[in-house]
């Protein structure tokens, strides 16, 4: 299981209303979707759960959008986190 916190940086450059210093922040110290979705597959886990959603307002992007995006060359399952969540870990056998 990969746990990540996530961006969608072309949303908050249409709509955000940032400072060029913010975004240059947020572009250097957040992680895309899509670049979520890479390190999942490259390290074959079986589960993302996307944390620290920027932005988090579900009025302005819905947990299956989040979703559908790191599904975009992520073969797994995508859970988007929200407060108070309880994700089970299977329990590996040898």
């Amino acid at each position: 299981m990969l746990v990540h916190k996530v961006i969608d940086l072309d949303l908050i450059k249409r709509f955000g209303h940032v400072t060029p210093d913010l975004l240059t922040h947020l572009e250097n110290s957040h992680t895309t979707t899509s670049q979520v979705a890479q390190v999942a597959q490259s390290a074959g886990v079986a589960k993302v759960v996307l944390t620290h959603l920027v932005p988090s307002s579900p009025r302005l992007i819905r947990d299956l959008v989040w979703q559908a995006q790191c599904s975009v060359g992520y073969g797994g399952s995508v859970h988007v986190g929200n407060d108070l969540d309880q994700i089970s870990i299977p329990v590996r056998t040898r």
